[in-house]
Parts: structure tokens; sequence; C-alpha cells
């Protein structure tokens, strides 16, 4: 049975065989949430709807080795697979699909904890648009035995999903809240894995422990959101449960870490380190002691940025872009929410931000500048969106700006082709990762017990700054508390100016248009910062809590570079990016030339696609990498600040180790074969990945996979987190 290409046309009666050359770049450029759109649509929400036709199909899985944008090591003959060789290889039953990512910092054994979990929910996400899962959530759901969240140390959500039929990847929600804390406060954006007529099943987790303070209440809300369509065309129903698992200390007494046996020590070694750990010295400086209770290393208070609208009956998704609706809430150019009760004592604050761009910027680090999109004829019916690849989320607080993000591109397990993604996804897809902003240099501004409006809002390096819709952005505050329960004071020193709200002035776009697109012509671009020149930031704000002797100056700084080259012509796209940046929050005496870093963190997200059509092959390729380090020193300089908080410094209340790295690379290749006539005959996929996870706590992960058509050929596991590592098989 094949696919036969010409059957399909485009809304502007173009047959979608003209706008195959970018059709990988674009496959899914109607995302999730705006699905109920795509029976109207242009040509790229039909170049989705010919992925999920390759899928059912085919359905494989990806990747190349190669640092180049070519398709090494994919030999792209016909006898690599025969006419409905992919689905008839396919493993039989549901495919379980994986990310592969850090598992829950957690070591029961070698720190002697107990768990309890539940099953929160269960449900058929079936027609679920405007329709969110609402249920109250209370610690007495864990039993008798984990009831008491101050014993808690440690709090682990799961997903475990299921699904069979043609659908497309979803953009999932977990959210919780309480009358205290302005309204639901989003903690954790997923995906599904995109199904099969075989089906696929998928498990993953994440570590909420950071949400305590939301946790540990009673009479709270929780509300589980998967937008979905089930009819006729789209018929697979997303199964998922969801379940909270808490961990605590055996007893009430715990070991520290000089009273543990060498027993336990050696233990740790030979279990998670054999080949690195083989003598009894570097057992020892793997000892990893009992957790201390997250009520004295989580934010004392956690208020929603979810917009103005949203009650703990909706959803915490907000959309954004002008001019665009969506089944969250009407969106807006920006994301607006007034915190009306600031703690008045409050010490230390950050702001984390959820960011995805969907539908015509679901590929936004493949846009191109409007000011050559608009000198292509149909540009939107070769899949050609403007705006530019470049985005920036920013933060404001009362119309000021406090901080920018460079977002990561998270690809979707629909995302440019699904044979790439299966059974191994791309990196972030399950878990998003999310973003902060340290605004403690307005905590002074912020504590007079008036009403702040808080903005979220994506900004391109356009001219005035525009983008194709749209993108679900959402947020929350965390505050730690001074020991003190007096006033805090302080003002705002200097913030930046006017003229840097708009990344454009310190982003160059250069490029041009050359003969027709659709035939011979070539569209190149570059966007960049200049050399020497990035985009900086800086807000200096002057603090003194009750428990300081002194006011302190706090310094929050931004440097961002960004590269971005694209090109476009009838046969091959290809887009490189590179975006790397730091930030860093230091804190000096009023008055002193010397500062002290408190925070610092460093980023590095480059990406590059390809994607190419000849007549016979369809042949896409993505590698990406992301890449953190994060240091956050408060607690060895409280004795300097002076402010003397008995459960250490603002950073550990913030949830933060002293030190962590995060590192990834994923390479990934895959290819569709046509015949003759336009029918779908073939496909395959390869991928790879190397990840690495260390803190200062001692937790390490590193894993190795590779998948080649839909088969696990590597998973090599290692460091002191192996034995938690999810099943990928």
């Amino acid at each position: 049975m094949s696919w036969t290409l010409p059957a399909v046309q485009a809304r502007s009666g173009r047959n979608l065989a003209h706008v195959l050359p970018v059709l990988l770049l674009l496959i899914a450029a109607t995302h999730t949430v705006l699905a109920l759109e795509l029976p109207r649509s242009a040509s790229p929400h039909i170049a989705k709807r010919l992925a999920l036709d390759l899928e059912l199909h085919l359905g494989v899985s990806n990747a190349n080795g190669s640092d180049e944008l070519v398709l090494a090591d994919l030999d792209l003959t016909t006898s690599q697979v025969a006419v409905e060789a992919g689905a008839k290889s396919a493993p039989a039953g549901p495919l379980r699909n994986f990310e592969v990512n850090v598992p829950p910092r957690v070591l029961p054994q070698i720190q002697s904890l107990t768990s309890c979990s539940v099953d929160l929910i269960y449900r058929s996400f079936n027609n679920s648009y405007g329709n969110p899962s609402v249920f109250s959530y209370s610690p007495s759901l864990l039993g008798p035995k984990c009831a008491d969240p101050s014993k808690w140390t440690s709090i682990v959500l799961t997903q475990q999903g299921a699904s069979q039929g043609r659908q497309f990847d979803r953009l999932g929600s977990v959210a919780i809240g309480n009358p205290s804390s302005n309204g639901p406060v989003e903690i954790w954006r997923t995906d599904n894995a995109e199904p099969t007529l075989a089906g696929v099943t998928w498990l993953t987790r994440k570590d909420v422990s950071q949400y305590f303070s939301l946790f540990k209440q009673s009479g709270s809300t929780m509300i589980f959101d998967y937008p979905n369509v089930v009819d006729g065309t789209y018929t697979g129903a997303l199964n998922i449960t969801l379940s909270m698992t808490v961990y605590q200390p055996k007893t009430t007494a715990t070991k520290s870490r000089s009273t543990r046996s060498r027993q336990q020590v050696h233990l740790l070694a030979r279990e998670h380190h054999p080949d690195q750990l083989s003598n009894e010295e570097r057992g020892l400086n793997l000892i990893i002691g009992p957790p201390a209770p997250l009520s004295d290393r989580s934010p004392d208070l956690i208020y929603a940025l979810s917009g103005t609208n949203h009650n703990l009956s909706t959803s915490a998704l907000s959309l954004i872009g002008a001019g665009v609706q969506g089944p969250a809430n009407s969106a807006s150019s920006s994301l607006s929410t007034t915190i009306t009760s600031f703690p008045i004592n409050a010490a230390r604050a950050i702001v984390e931000v959820y960011a995805s761009g969907t539908a015509q910027d679901e590929f936004w680090y493949s846009n191109v500048p409007s000011s050559l999109a608009e000198q292509v004829p149909g540009a939107a019916d070769l899949g050609l969106y403007g705006g530019g690849p470049y985005r920036e989320v920013q933060v404001r607080i009362d119309g000021v700006l406090a901080g920018i993000i460079s977002p990561y591109a998270v690809i979707f397990t629909g995302g440019i082709q699904p044979l790439l993604w299966r059974p191994e996804s791309a990196f972030g897809a399950y878990n998003q990762p999310t973003y902060l902003v340290d605004i403690t240099p307005f905590i002074g501004t912020l504590t007079d017990s008036k009403p702040h409006t808080f903005d979220l809002l994506v900004q391109s390096a356009d001219r005035n700054g525009s983008y194709p819709q749209g993108w679900f952005l959402s947020g929350n505050l965390q505050v730690v508390l001074d020991s003190s329960s007096a006033r805090t004071t302080g003002q705002l020193i200097s913030t930046p100016s006017k003229s840097s709200y708009l990344p454009y002035p310190t982003l160059t776009t250069t490029g041009k248009v050359t003969g027709n697109l659709s035939k011979n012509g070539t569209l190149t671009a570059t966007v960049r910062t200049s050399k020497g020149a990035p985009r900086t930031i800086s807000v200096v704000g002057e603090v003194k809590t009750g428990s300081m002797k002194a006011a302190a100056r706090y310094t929050w700084t931004q440097s961002f570079d960004y590269r971005s080259d694209l090109v476009q012509n009838a046969t091959v796209s290809t887009s490189k990016q590179t975006a790397s940046g730091s930030s860093t929050l230091t804190a000096s005496a009023k008055n002193a030339s010397q500062s002290f870093p408190l925070y610092a963190q460093s980023f590095s997200f480059p990406i590059n696609t390809l994607s190419a059509y000849d007549g016979q092959f369809l042949n896409g390729s993505v590698q990406h990498s992301y890449e953190t380090k994060l240091a956050s020193l408060d607690a060895l300089l409280e004795p300097w600040l002076g402010t003397n908080n008995k459960k250490g410094g603002g950073g550990a209340k913030l949830g933060l180790p002293l030190a962590q790295k995060i590192s990834t690379s994923q390479v990934a290749s895959a290819y569709s074969m046509f015949n003759g006539t336009g029918g779908v005959v073939g496909g395959a996929g390869i991928t790879s990945q190397k990840y690495s996870y260390a803190d200062s706590n001692l937790f390490t992960f590193d894993r190795q996979t590779s998948v080649n058509d839909r088969t696990i050929t590597q998973d090599t596991v290692s460091g002191t987190l192996a034995s938690k590592a999810d099943p990928v098989r």
C-alpha cells in the first residue's frame, strides 16, 4: 500500500510536490493545540499530515555522526529498504519511546530513604481542547506514612502513556496552585510520543522538588492538560497516567556524611562507577549523604505568572502572538500578571519561564527575515515565514526590562520529520527546559505592599520585534524570605536603556533573494550579533533586608552571542545556528569596589538542520546540542552579607546546587523514498546521542545511545545515578 503524493492539494491549489523542498523543515508547522485549524490550513499544515502518513506506513528513527550539514553514514539507495519494509520490519507490538535525560537525583538505598507513591489521575485524552483534568490535591493522598511534608526530601512526578493510531504530537502541561499562589503554576511542560498504527508507549519523570511550597499545602488544585482531537482522521487517543512519589528518611535520625559506613561507600563506588572508582580513596570521594528536608532547600513562596485571566480551573498555558486565537485563552502580544501581595520581607527572588514556539513559529530557528520573505511571491505556500530566526523571551517588571532568555530549540516528537524520532525523542521533548532570571535587584522596590506587574513577551530581531504566531508562555515567581520579619527596603540604581528593549539594534541582518525560489532561485540570510559586541543588559539594585547589617548592591548582568545562517532553494534548505551566553548575579557592599558572584549560568544551544528533495528521496538531518553550567554561591557568602539566615543562602533555598553541568549532543538523519508516481515506498532513520550530568551533590549521570531503523544498537549508562536510568527497551 502506498500513499500517492499528487492526491493532496494545498489550499492555494498548488500541488504539494511544489513545496517538498521545504517540507522537512516545516513538516509540523502547525503544532499541538492549533490542530483544529488543520483542515483549513495552507501547505505546511498538509505537509505535517504527509509526515504522519510516512510514519504510519514506515515509522523509524535517526542519526548522523557527521559534524557537517550532510547526510553522512546514511546510504540513500533503493537497496536499503524494500517497498513497505519500514512497516514490515518494525518490532511487533507497541514501540517504547524514550528521551535521554538525568533521572531524579535520589538514591534511596545509599541515602537511607523510603518512599510513597500515588496515581494522581488516569485519563484518555480524546477531544480535550479547553477541557483539562482538574482535581484536588493534598499531601494526605500519599497515605499516613508520608502525609507529613516536613519530612519530604524529594518529589517526583511520572507520566506513563500509550497511544495507537494517527495523531499529532501534543503540548502537555502539569500545573498546581492554591488560593495564595495567584493562579496555576506550571511545573512540567511535556509532549507525547507521536503514535503509529502499531502503537507507542512512553515513560518520563521529572523532579519537582523545587515546588515544595505548593505541594506541602492541603486544599491545592492540580491541572493536567493535553489538548487533543480524535475524529475520523486523527484516531489516536492519549492514554496517560500521572503519578507522584515522595521520598523521606527511613528514620528521624539520619546519618551524616562523616558517619557513613565504609561498606556503603564501596557499594556506591562499585555499583555506579566500577571502571573509574576502583579504590577506597576514590570511593570515599563519592559519599552522598542524606538530603536535607525540602523545607530547607526550596523557595518559601511561589506565585504563578500565567496571566490575569487564569484561575485554578483553567490550563496554565497561555498563547501569545498578535492576532492569534487558541484554545488556552485569547492571545495577546505579552503575558501580563499582577502580583498584589509580594512579601515585605523578601530576600531573594527568581523568575522561572516556560517557553514553546508553535504554529508558524514552531521552527522559528529556520524562519527568514521579514524583509526577505516579503520579496518572495507566495512565501507562505513555500513554507517561508517571517520574523527571522532569532527569538528572545523577555521578563519585564512594572514595564522595566529585568532579564532576557535565549530559548533552546525543542523539537517535538513529530517535528521536522517523525522518522527522526523513533524511538528516541529529541532532547527536551518530554521534559522541556526552563529558564531563570534573577530579579533580586528589584526586591527593594517590590516590598511596598503595592500591586506590581510582571510581563513575559517574545521578541525577534526584526525592526519592530514582530514574529509569526505563536508562543506558549508561562512562568512563576520564586521568593526566599529573610529570617527577619522586618520590611526589606531598597531602590533600583540603574536599568537597561529603552533602546535595548528591542533586540535588533545589536543584531545585524543581511541577505538576498535571487531568481524564482520555486524553480532555480536562492535565498540566503545571516542574522548575528557583531563580533565583540554581544547583546547585553544590566540591572543594579540596592537591597537591605531586616537581618542585614548594611545594604548590599546586587547587579544582574547578561551577555548573549548569536549567529544564524540560512540557505533556501528549490531542492535544499539548511539552517545553522549558534546561540550562547551567560547570566550573573553579583553582590557588593554599598559603595564598595569589589563584588562577589552569587549566581552564574552559561549556555550554548547550537542547532543545524538540512532537508533536501531530489524527486526520489526526501532527506533530512538534525544536529543539536544543549549545554548549561550553573553555580550558586550564596551559602558561602552569607557571613559576608551578614544575613544570618539559619537555613542557608538564597541559592540553597532556591533549590540550586553549588555547581551543576548538563551537556548533551544529538545527531539524527532520516529519509523517505518515493516511486515514479509519487507514492511513498520506503524510509528509515538513525540517531545517536551523548548525555552527561554532574553536580556538586556528587550526582552524576552519563548515557550514550544509538538507534538504527527503530532498533537500539547502543545503550551505555554510567554515573552515580546509573541504576535509576529510565528504560529504553
